[in-house]
Order: structure tokens, then C-alpha cells, then sequence
């Protein structure tokens, strides 16, 4: 399968003491086969057709969420699986808003 949905939780304990779960935000990655081979890579996956371009397509963390650090959490969990997984060549973002473009330049900044 080329998409892929990763969602993001809270776990919090209800009013019986069970554990509960509330979601804070999701994001959907594409596997960009032809985007990769129209990339220009050194890396030795460029020679396989296994290698592909991770497109992050939709990134959404709820408003009652936002401005506390979950985000960046789940920016640098894709960031950590696309370093993990040797097919992935690079991380793009498609048509990033301004406040994603922000969110991505810190969490680059704080990862560099």
C-alpha cells in the first residue's frame, strides 16, 4: 500500500480509572515512486525501484492540542522512521501551509 495514516493519542484514565483515549492529531504519507526517480540522490537505493519519496500529505493536530509540543512529536517520528527505513531517500511535504512551514523549521532547526 503506498498511503500510510498515522494518528497521534492522549491516554488518559476515565472517571472508572480505565485507560481512555482521546486523538490529538493525525498525518497521512505517500510512498512517491515516480517523485523519486526524478530525484537526484548519491544514495544506493536511487538504483533500486524499492527507493521512493515519503510525502507527507495531510498533517493535522487538533486546536485544542496545538501550541504544546505535538507537532513537533509527530514531525520527528516520521523524520526518525524515513532515517530508519534505507528505501526512503527524502521527506517532502505537499503544499505546506505557512504555520506547517514554521512547525517544520523549528523542528529542523532543533534536529541540525
Amino acid at each position: 500500500a503506498n498511503w500510510r495514516l498515522l494518528t497521534l493519542y492522549e491516554v488518559y484514565k476515565d472517571t472508572e480509572g480505565r485507560d481512555a483515549y482521546q486523538l490529538v492529531g493525525f498525518t497521512t504519507l505517500y510512498r512517491d515512486y515516480k517523485g523519486a526517480r526524478n530525484s537526484v540522490s548519491s544514495d544506493d537505493a536511487m538504483d533500486t525501484d524499492d527507493a521512493y519519496r515519503l510525502r507527507i500529505s495531510q498533517f493535522v493536530i487538533l486546536p485544542h492540542f496545538q501550541r504544546s509540543g505535538h507537532g513537533g512529536s509527530l514531525l520527528r517520528h516520521i523524520y526518525k522512521h524515513a532515517r530508519e527505513t534505507p528505501e526512503v531517500l527524502e521527506v517532502c511535504v505537499e503544499n505546506p501551509s505557512d504555520r506547517f512551514t514554521m512547525l517544520r523549521d523549528r523542528t529542523d532547526s532543533g534536529i541540525l
